[in-house]
């Protein structure tokens, strides 16, 4: 029996939080051993607790604290943990010196750009402790390791890339009575549903989406959209506002944070990636996995997921116009839809599935004792 301790310094909800709880959740009880650490009590906690799990809380504020160090060093020796598994920048950083003190190998995972403040006189050395103190740094993406060694950040024989995976038990095609949901929208049930899934962040690309949405009422009066995510601040705010002044109340919904995306997506009739930049995009897949066609930006991950009118449409980042061009081009061609859709499903179940993803990882631990 292999001692993993997992480590993350959010508590979600999120991509990165999704993956991190299923890694957890699916690795064979048999084998490994799994100890959790996250940085607060929120959605993430929660779910790891329905998971049976007992996570500890350990909160890291500010540019470096001694005081989560020492916590997960004295975790880490009363538990013999012997792999240490970190995701997302701060936790890379706590975890690669723990490693360093006591000698236990550590898989660092990035899941996305780092959301450390360009300004952090640290950030050199933080990242020169993640090399020193990783034995594999893990990104969800081609792209995003190339990002990451451009700037000669790590030993290219140190990193490996595994992609994300999905649950396809949960993430699944589904009959469902749209007309219920989107009544409950306030639309009808023949109107086109154009859904996005992420929280409201600036990367995510949502005043994008507004404006093509604005671009496309005039030609499409049915064409709705709807975005799911967690949302808070002065830039939810300025969406908002965006919204009111493109008159477009009746026409993009925010949904909120919401439990059920599966269910939100068996509702979707497209799925809609509006994104500036992404790492990888796990809503993506699981749109896929619901067999929805899907219209995703060429922002770096969505191109190792989407062949471009194969299994989805690619469209340039940054472009209102280009938006609503392929929805307008999907409409017209429901063959092609159904096409999409039906190819995007096949190939998800056999690039992208969760079994995939814990196989990759467990063959990494294996390497590690």
């Amino acid at each position: 029996m292999i001692n993993i301790l997992h480590a993350i310094d959010t508590s979600g909800p999120g991509g990165a939080e999704t993956v991190f709880l299923n890694i957890t959740e699916n690795l064979d009880p048999k084998k490994y051993r799994s100890f959790i650490t996250v940085s607060g009590t929120g959605w993430l906690h929660a779910r790891l607790r329905e998971k049976g799990f007992k996570p500890y809380v350990i909160n890291s504020k500010g540019s470096f604290s001694l005081k989560y160090l020492w916590a997960l060093v004295k975790l880490v020796r009363k538990h013999k943990i012997q792999i240490i598994h970190s995701h997302l920048f701060g936790s890379n950083v706590y975890c690669s010196i723990a490693g360093l003190i006591l000698r236990i190998p550590v898989i660092s995972t990035f899941h996305g750009y780092i959301d450390a403040h360009k300004n952090d006189k640290l950030l050199n050395i933080k990242f020169r402790l993640i090399a020193a103190g990783s034995e594999k740094i893990v990104f969800v993406s081609e792209h995003l390791k190339r990002h990451f060694l451009k700037y000669k950040r790590f030993n290219p024989r140190q990193t490996v890339v595994v992609h994300n995976g999905v649950d396809t038990s949960r993430f699944s095609p589904r009959k469902t009575d749209t007309n219920v949901f989107k009544k409950a929208l306030g639309i009808r049930g023949n109107d086109i549903l154009i859904g996005s899934i992420g929280n409201i962040r600036a990367p995510k690309g949502y005043d994008i989406l507004l404006r093509a949405a604005a671009k496309l009422k005039d030609i499409r009066k049915d064409c709705k959209f709807a975005i799911a995510g967690e949302g808070s601040g002065a830039l939810y705010d300025e969406l908002l506002n965006l919204q009111k002044k493109l008159n477009l109340q009746d026409t993009v919904f925010f949904l909120g944070f919401r439990q059920d995306p599966e269910f939100l997506l068996n509702n979707f009739d497209i799925f809609l990636l509006p994104s500036t930049s992404e790492g990888f995009c796990i809503s993506t897949i699981e749109a896929m996995a619901c067999m929805k066609p899907v219209i995703a930006t060429s922002s770096g991950g969505p191109q190792e997921i989407i062949e471009d009118h194969r299994n989805g449409i690619l469209v340039a980042p940054n472009d209102p116009d280009a938006l609503a061009s392929a929805v307008l081009g999907l409409l017209a061609d429901q063959q092609k839809m159904q096409q999409l859709a039906g190819i995007a499903l096949k190939e998800v179940r056999n690039k992208f599935s969760n079994d995939l993803l814990i196989q990759k990882y467990e063959a990494l631990y294996q390497m590690m004792v």
